[in-house]
């Protein structure tokens, strides 16, 4: 593994957790604002 290849595969971690997170809370206000 170089460290090009790690740093790309870290960087897409990063994306994938930032996207989830951002989904997790969207959800969650959406459903805040449903339930009130």
């Amino acid at each position: 593994m170089t460290c090009l290849t790690v740093f790309i595969i870290s960087v897409a971690l990063l994306m994938v957790g930032l996207w989830n997170a951002t989904l997790l809370l969207s959800e969650k206000v959406f459903m805040d604002w449903l339930s009130s």
